[in-house]
């Protein structure tokens, strides 16, 4: 009674696909007692916390990785470009210093592209005359 080869084949081919459905039957099964849980984790973060909590957490990270997160979607760029978040950034990134560009205080002027301006401003090499003219001098010359 030895079986011939084809029928090795079909038995071997039959075994496979019901182990298969058992997979694709468990695997649903699974999903269903997960409650969706998945579909949350793969939720966007802007979407499950909203504006108000987004921008609580942007404020805890540093200048970089707020500016990384603006490349993330339309909505984290709505919050990580908020002059509410920058402006405490500016104000860490002035304090102390002895000259903040005349350009970075204008009217207008995003805080965002404030922070940028003086980040490139503090790399220069050299003063140029008019930096000269935006300083308070404090000297008093005694004759």
């Amino acid at each position: 009674m030895a079986q011939s080869e084809s029928q090795k084949k079909q038995r071997d081919r039959r075994k496979k696909r019901k182990r298969e459905k058992e997979d694709q039957t468990q695997q649903e099964e699974e999903k269903d007692g997960n409650g969706g849980e998945d579909e949350v984790l793969r939720r966007d973060p802007f979407e499950v916390f909203g504006r108000d909590i987004m921008l609580k957490i942007l404020r805890n990270l540093d200048a970089r990785s707020v500016a990384l997160s603006l490349l993330v979607s339309r909505g984290w760029h709505s919050v990580a470009s908020s002059d509410r978040l920058w402006s405490s950034k500016c104000e860490e990134l002035w304090l102390g210093k002895a000259h903040i560009p005349r350009l970075s205080q204008s009217r207008g002027l995003s805080k965002l592209a404030a922070y940028s301006l003086s980040v490139m401003d503090g790399k220069r090499t050299r003063i140029m005359k008019d930096d000269l003219c935006d300083h308070v001098w404090e000297f008093h010359f005694n004759e």
